[in-house]
């Protein structure tokens, strides 16, 4: 194992971590972190903690002093040296991994539960529910007088990268008319959002009825976004005026289109503010889906083709037959795998592996898709769905 930061999207280096299995002693530990000046100290005594409570479980494996701190090494001197956080603020929080010969360590897009696991694998189950919610998306930030289209990610917090339009699109409402129309006053009657009711009108100025134009502008800034987007359902976060959003809903088929908006005069926001509100979005809707597959999962029990029990989504997931898993991520179910019975047993005792943990995992390995929420979204208090390919 290689002494380096990875990406939580980086496959072939996760897969490597999860594959890595042994006698040696596996560390993860898992902390938070706040991207505030004044809060810095809180990351330091976090990590503090994590690594004293490492030396504990090991010390309770039987670990003398020599082969603790062979274990514990590579966490140690990161710390030391001030090179365990990334350079960049993180708002959010960290993954580490260790068995003493090295250190990865995954930046993780959310706010992650502390928690320190000792055994004979490591615990990938945070960075798992963040490859659930990273992802690309795209934001349009659309009013009469700016078009602005962007590409995001949710766990990349450099920020938006400008699409160019040009050549693609107008970018104003007077370049699309082709004439002198000045800024109308419109106002929104009767009707919702999407509705072909919706009427503009003009006041002061301009055509009595401006609502053809912008319904022609809006066709046109939708092609070019069609032509740029990476892919037609992958999520669009519109930001604008409310009644402009709706009457681009009407002109736009892309499927991929948010219900929850960014509303107001947006031409004034940064990148960076944009990028923010537009994250929070994305990862609403990410939850949302993984809320209605459960749901979806959680009424299939009983039929064959679904499970609600750790032990057999787990010995289902070993042999490859889980295709859709939902864990809780704020729980553990403690225990290990006894291969040779091909038996599940619980236990608090050291040493001990999270079996949720494990089955998301196994399911990942194999192909299958992992989604992680707070145990309080899993119907029915159940703490794992599975979905079984046969």
């Amino acid at each position: 194992m290689t002494e380096k930061r990875i990406t939580g999207t980086d496959d072939g280096a996760l897969r490597e971590i999860a594959a890595d299995r042994g006698e040696m002693p596996h560390v993860t530990v898992v902390v938070p972190s706040t991207s505030l000046p004044s809060e810095r100290q809180t990351n330091e005594i976090r990590l503090k903690n994590a690594i004293a409570e490492a030396d504990a479980q090991l010390r309770t494996l039987g670990l003398d002093d020599r082969r603790r701190a062979a274990v514990l090494g590579p966490l140690i001197e990161a710390r030391d040296g001030g090179t365990f956080w990334p350079e960049e603020p993180l708002d959010g929080g960290l993954a580490a991994y260790t068995k003493g010969s090295g250190l990865n360590r995954i930046a993780l897009p959310q706010r992650p539960r502390e928690l320190t696991v000792v055994g004979w694998r490591f615990h990938l189950k945070p960075v798992l529910e963040a490859q659930g919610l990273t992802g690309p998306f795209s934001l349009l930030a659309i009013s009469q007088n700016d078009v602005r289209l962007f590409a995001g990610d949710h766990g990349d917090h450099r920020g938006l990268r400008p699409l160019d339009l040009a050549g693609r699109a107008p970018r104003s409402l007077e370049e699309s008319a082709g004439h002198d129309l000045t800024e109308p006053n419109l106002q929104h009657h009767a009707g919702h959002r999407g509705s072909a009711e919706a009427i503009y009108h003009s006041h002061g100025g301009g055509k009595d009825d401006v609502t053809p134009e912008l319904k022609r502008f809006l066709r046109e800034v939708d092609r070019a976004v069609q032509d740029l987007l990476p892919a037609r359902e992958s999520p669009l976060v519109l930001a604008g005026v409310e009644s402009l959003l709706a009457l681009y809903r009407q002109v736009s088929d892309l499927p991929g289109i948010l219900e929850d908006e960014l509303h107001g005069n947006v031409e004034h926001l940064s990148t960076a503010e944009l990028h923010e509100r537009a994250r929070e979005l994305v990862e609403r809707r990410h939850m949302q889906d993984d809320r209605e597959a459960a749901a979806v999962l959680a009424d299939a029990v009983g039929s064959g083709s679904a499970t609600d029990s750790t032990d057999e989504a787990l010995l289902a997931a070993l042999e490859g037959r889980v295709s859709e898993i939902v864990v809780a991520g704020d729980r553990e179910d403690w225990g290990y795998v006894d291969e040779g019975a091909h038996e599940v047993r619980h236990r608090d005792e050291l040493p001990r592996e999270d079996l949720l943990d494990r089955a998301a995992v196994e399911t990942w390995l194999h192909g299958g898709r992992v989604r992680v929420l707070p145990a309080e979204d899993l119907p029915g208090e159940r703490l794992v769905y599975a979905s079984l390919r046969y």
